[in-house]
C-alpha cells in the first residue's frame, strides 16, 4: 500500500470537517507535525471570559497497516512536540488493506511522557549526541486505553476537549511551568566538598535539616544537575563556606509531648525536617528536626536526646492559644527532671514514638502562664477565640488588671475595700448598692463589663470606707474597638443598665476609670 503518510493526514482533515474543526496542513515537514488543529472558541458560553483563547494543537500523524503497538519516533520530532507550551498529541492509524481506517489510536505528550523525552534527549546531549537526535529514536506506546470508540471527529473532539478541562488558556500556563522544572525534581546542582573537621558531615547534616549553620570547607566543587545527570565542567570550585539556605520540610504533621505514655498530653502542629545523610553516621547521631512557630527541636530517638530551642521574643505579640501552649512546653521540660514520652504522627508514614530525658532545674514563667490562662478563659467568655494576641512585656504589666478583670467576670461576690470621694448613708432605706465599669485593652479590643455589688449589709465604717465580701451582678458586657466609644458613652450605657433595676434599688455609680482612658 503506497503513501500512508498523505492517507493519514487526509482522514485527520476528515475528522476535523466532521465536527467543525479547522485542520491546518503543514506544507514543511521539518515542523514535526503534520496539522495545527484550531478549536471554535464559544463566545456565549455561561463561563468564557473576553480573554480567553480558543484551544489549538499540532498533531504529528502516523499510519500503518501492520498490527502495531508502539511507533519508533525520532527524538528531534519528540523534542519539537513535547517542548511545544501548548497541546500536542501523535495520531496512530491502523490502515486496512482497502485503505479503510480501522482503529485510531491518539496519544496526548503529557507530564510523564515529556519527562521521559526530556530525559533522553538530556541524556544524549551530556553524551555528546546533542546533534544527532534526528537518528536516534524513541519508541512511543499505544493501546486501548488510547483508542478512539470510533474513527470519528467527535471522539477526537471530546478526547481533546477532556485533556484541555475547558481552559486552554490554563493548560499552557501549567505546561509552560512543568517545562522549566522537569528533571530538576531532587535538585538543580551537586554539591562535593572536602572539610578537614571531624565534626564535618555532622554539621552537614544538621545544616540539612535546616538548622542556621555554616561549613568551612577546604575543597568544594558544584555541577549543574537535571535528570540525575551531571553537567560537563563545574559551576564553582576551590574552599569556603557553605550555607544551606530555604531547606524544605519533608512533611507536615503534630508532636504530643506526655507526662507518661497512657496520659493526655500537649498537641502541636509541626513540620518535620528528615535527611538522608542520617543513614551515614552512627545511630548515637542521628537526628531529626522538629519546628513549630515558637520552638523548634533536634531529636536523637536513639539515645533520648533533645535539643530544643523557644523562639519566645519578651516584645511580639502571640495568640493566647499558641503562647499558652508553649509556656506549657516550657513547664514541661523545666518543672520536673525525668523521662518524657513524645510522638510524631504524620499522615501517611509511620507513627514515631520516642523517650526524652527533661532537665528539670524549675520553672520560671509560672506567672505568665497564669496570666495567659486567664486572658484564655476571658477570649472564651466574649467569644473572640483566634483573636487576642499578646507579648510577654504587655502580660507583666497588666498581669494584675487581667486577673481583676478575670475575678469580675467569673465570681459571684468579691471582697472588697473602697474609699468614697464623700459620706453617704447606708442602709435598708438608703444606698443598697455600687455599680461601676471595669474593663481591660487586649490586642485591638476593649473588654468592659458594667457591674452591681449589693452593698446592702453592715460593710461600711463611717460612712465612707466599704469593706467585706459583696455579692456582684453582672449588668451587661461591652466588646469593641476602643477608638469605637467614647468615655461618657461608657458612662451613659452604665447609666442605662442601672436604671433598668427595681425602683426600690438604690444604687450610687462610681466612675472608676482613670482619666483619659476607659482602662482601669
Amino acid at each position: 500500500m503506497k503513501d500512508l503518510g498523505n492517507l493519514g493526514e487526509s482522514v485527520l482533515q476528515t475528522m476535523c470537517f466532521q465536527v467543525g474543526l479547522t485542520a491546518n496542513v503543514s506544507k514543511v515537514d521539518a515542523n514535526g507535525w503534520d496539522a495545527f488543529v484550531e478549536f471554535p472558541l464559544d463566545v456565549n458560553a455561561e463561563k468564557t471570559f473576553v480573554h480567553d483563547s480558543q484551544a489549538e494543537c499540532k498533531v504529528q500523524v502516523k499510519a500503518t497497516s501492520k498490527n502495531k503497538r508502539g511507533w519508533d519516533v525520532s527524538l528531534s520530532n519528540l523534542r519539537k512536540m513535547a517542548t511545544y507550551p501548548g497541546l500536542a498529541f501523535y495520531l496512530f492509524l491502523k490502515i486496512d488493506d482497502d485503505a479503510k481506517v480501522e482503529k485510531a489510536y491518539l496519544v496526548h505528550l503529557d507530564r510523564d511522557l515529556i519527562w521521559k523525552v526530556l530525559q533522553r534527549v538530556d541524556r544524549e546531549k551530556v553524551q555528546g549526541n546533542g546533534a544527532k537526535l534526528n537518528k536516534k529514536t524513541m519508541t512511543i506506546k499505544y493501546g486501548k486505553s488510547e483508542q478512539l470508540s470510533e474513527v470519528h471527529g467527535k471522539y477526537f473532539k471530546l478526547a481533546v476537549e477532556q485533556i484541555v478541562g475547558g481552559d486552554f488558556s490554563r493548560y499552557v500556563r501549567t505546561k509552560t511551568e512543568y517545562l522549566e522544572k522537569a528533571g530538576y525534581e531532587q535538585g538543580a546542582y551537586e554539591l562535593n566538598f572536602e572539610t578537614s573537621s571531624p565534626e564535618g558531615l555532622i554539621t552537614f547534616h544538621e545544616m540539612s535539616l535546616g538548622v542556621d549553620k555554616e561549613l568551612e570547607v577546604s575543597k568544594a566543587e558544584a555541577f549543574e544537575k537535571r535528570f540525575g545527570l551531571k553537567r560537563p565542567g563545574s559551576v564553582f570550585g576551590g574552599a569556603g563556606v557553605i550555607r544551606l539556605d530555604n531547606v524544605k520540610p519533608k512533611a507536615k504533621g503534630t508532636i504530643f509531648f506526655k507526662e507518661a505514655r497512657h496520659a493526655p498530653g500537649l498537641k502541636f502542629d509541626i513540620e518535620l525536617y528528615a535527611s538522608p545523610l542520617s543513614e551515614m553516621l552512627p545511630n548515637e547521631k542521628k537526628c531529626f528536626r522538629v519546628n513549630s512557630e515558637l520552638f523548634e527541636l533536634l531529636v536523637y530517638p536513639f539515645t533520648s536526646k533533645i535539643s530544643y530551642k523557644f523562639k519566645l521574643d519578651y516584645r511580639s505579640r502571640h495568640k493566647l492559644k499558641d503562647l499558652k501552649g508553649v509556656l506549657e512546653l516550657v513547664k514541661f521540660f523545666y518543672s520536673q527532671k525525668g523521662q518524657g514520652y513524645c510522638k510524631v504522627v504524620v499522615s501517611g508514614n509511620n507513627d514515631i514514638d520516642f523517650t526524652i530525658h527533661r532537665e528539670g532545674g524549675g520553672f520560671e514563667h509560672a506567672d505568665d502562664l497564669r496570666g495567659v490562662e486567664s486572658l484564655v478563659s476571658i477570649e472564651r467568655c466574649y467569644h473572640l477565640e483566634e483573636c487576642l494576641s499578646i507579648s510577654l512585656e504587655e502580660l507583666n504589666a497588666r498581669e494584675s488588671n487581667i486577673k481583676h478583670f478575670e475575678n469580675m467576670l467569673f465570681r459571684d461576690s468579691l471582697e472588697v475595700k473602697m474609699e468614697l470621694d464623700e459620706e453617704v448613708k447606708w442602709g435598708a432605706d438608703e444606698i443598697t448598692g455600687i455599680a461601676f465599669f471595669q474593663g481591660v485593652i487586649i490586642s485591638n479590643y476593649l473588654l468592659g463589663v458594667c457591674i452591681v455589688m449589693d452593698a446592702s449589709g453592715e460593710k461600711v465604717i463611717n460612712g465612707r470606707t466599704v469593706y467585706g465580701r459583696m455579692p456582684v451582678t453582672i449588668l451587661d458586657k461591652v466588646c469593641c474597638d476602643p477608638a469605637d466609644i467614647a468615655e461618657d458613652e461608657i458612662m451613659k450605657l452604665l447609666e442605662d443598665k442601672v436604671s433598668d433595676l427595681p425602683d426600690d434599688e438604690k444604687i450610687i455609680i462610681l466612675d472608676m476609670r482613670p482619666k483619659n482612658s476607659p482602662e482601669n
